[in-house]
């Protein structure tokens, strides 16, 4: 493995290292890493990386110099999952920020709105209204209306309520 370089962005200390296979892979690690890998090694310098990957994600725990006696790795070498605003410990890799700073300012969620014509909404709107009017009417003569003659009796009260209601 080869180290390309160390960089900062946020709370996040990366390492970009070249890997056997060619490829070059970003590392999370921890600052006192970082700060090793850049005081220690220049670009493509030969190096031993011990990481983990779990979902694609790569996260380097030590970096030492294949051809020197491994020093111990700097204190606290274990790469912690903390909040990408305020830099506190997070329970587990699934999140990037912590409870509080999440309820500050939480991820716009995205969501697909159907763009429809506000005159069609406005017609359902009142067609729906017509017809629950009209069946309260039907409901107010239950019992004096014929039961064959319901849907009769339904369109003519409802076919009035909407002349009333486009008249006025």
């Amino acid at each position: 493995m080869k180290y390309i370089t160390a960089y900062k962005k946020g709370k996040k200390a990366l390492l970009k290292i070249k890997l056997d296979d060619g490829s070059d892979k970003w590392m999370e690690t921890t600052d006192a890493v970082l700060n090793f890998a850049k005081k220690n090694f220049d670009e493509n310098d030969e190096v031993n990386v011990e990481y983990t990957e779990k979902n694609g994600k790569y996260k380097a725990s030590r970096v030492t110099s294949p051809g020197k006696a491994s020093k111990k790795a700097p204190e606290d070498s274990t790469v912690k999952n903390v909040c990408e605003d305020c830099g506190k410990e997070l329970k587990d890799d699934r999140y990037t920020k912590c409870y509080s700073c999440n309820k500050k300012a939480p991820k716009e969620e995205k969501t697909s709105k159907k763009t429809t014509n506000t005159t069609d909404k406005d017609e359902l709107i009142k067609r729906e209204a017509i017809a629950h009017a009209t069946s309260r009417v039907m409901i107010g003569l239950q019992g004096q209306i014929d039961v064959n003659n319901c849907t009769d009796i339904f369109e003519t009260i409802y076919n009035n309520i909407l002349k009333l209601v486009d008249n006025e």
